[in-house]
């Protein structure tokens, strides 16, 4: 089993509640593969967050738009 990067509990610990309700549960799957980190797009109005294979695994990506 894959253990929680440090990079994903921290970024859970900084973000609005909003965002890590969204984010939690994409890290979790990120972690079960193992092999790609995770893209995070923030809108104004809401967040979307995917596994993404251009983010290296244990990193997470931020886009605000």
């Amino acid at each position: 089993m894959t253990q929680t990067p440090k990079n994903y509990r921290d970024y859970l610990d900084d973000a609005a509640p909003e965002v890590a309700k969204v984010v939690e549960p994409v890290l979790k799957q990120s972690v079960a593969d193992g092999e790609h980190g995770v893209l995070v797009t923030l809108f104004p109005e809401e967040a979307h967050a995917q596994v993404s294979p251009e983010v290296p695994f244990g990193q997470i990506h931020v886009e605000q738009r």
